[in-house]
């Protein structure tokens, strides 16, 4: 099986990029969101297409997204409005403001890779680090410094999968109150962006066209 890599995605594939998104990170967001149909028509609505890469298989179908957070977009925009409408005026502002916590958003130097997910029946064939490498050459393009992601403790088959790929921890921050949902750390990883001797000055690589 061969994977092709797309940046951006039209509406109607919104549905299935829910899906394996939701299959990766739902234990940590059932207890904010639930765990229904309308969690998964929020998160569908929720992704922006400029911040969003997905893994497409030979037949069509979606084995992979990334989603990132730079200049030119963030991946989960979870608007009030669409809260509001899915949950009720309480509920809806309730888990708006809690999201809006916990969102990390990139800071203008790196591009942040702020959610990783693979289709069950992908994983294992090399979707993770294909989605990574075109994050790369974002910020390649871009001449950004770095990629940037967070990892959770309890996530050992992601950190070593970073670790292949040239990403170093930078920090850990303990919480352990958040043991209901899995883990009790979070994992700050970098990979820096290469450089490259130009005429004798560093520039950034370029990649191929």
């Amino acid at each position: 099986m061969t994977f092709q890599i797309q940046r951006g995605f039209s509406d109607e594939q919104r549905p299935a990029i829910a899906q394996v998104y939701w299959a990766a990170f739902s234990r940590k967001l059932a207890p904010i969101l639930g765990d229904s149909a309308r969690t998964l028509a929020v998160l569908a609505e929720t992704f922006d297409p400029a911040a969003c890469l997905i893994a497409v298989d030979d037949e069509g179908r979606i084995m992979g997204v990334s989603g990132i957070e730079y200049e030119d977009g963030q991946f989960l925009r979870y608007r009030l409005s669409v809260m509001r409408a899915h949950y009720g005026s309480i509920g809806g502002v309730i888990r708006w403001l809690v999201m809006q916590v916990i969102h990390t958003a990139g800071d203008g130097k790196t591009v942040y890779i702020s959610g990783l997910a693979v289709h069950p029946d992908a994983r294992g064939q090399g979707v993770g680090s294909l989605l990574i490498e075109a994050v790369t050459a974002i910020a390649r393009e871009r001449s950004y410094d770095a990629v940037k992601l967070d990892v959770v403790d309890s996530n050992d088959d992601a950190r070593r999968l970073y670790e292949r790929l040239g990403f170093r921890a930078v920090r850990t921050a303990r919480y352990p109150f958040l043991s209901p949902l899995g883990f009790t750390g979070v994992t700050t990883m970098v990979k820096p962006i290469s450089l490259t001797i130009v005429s004798g000055h560093p520039s950034r690589a370029t990649p191929p066209r």
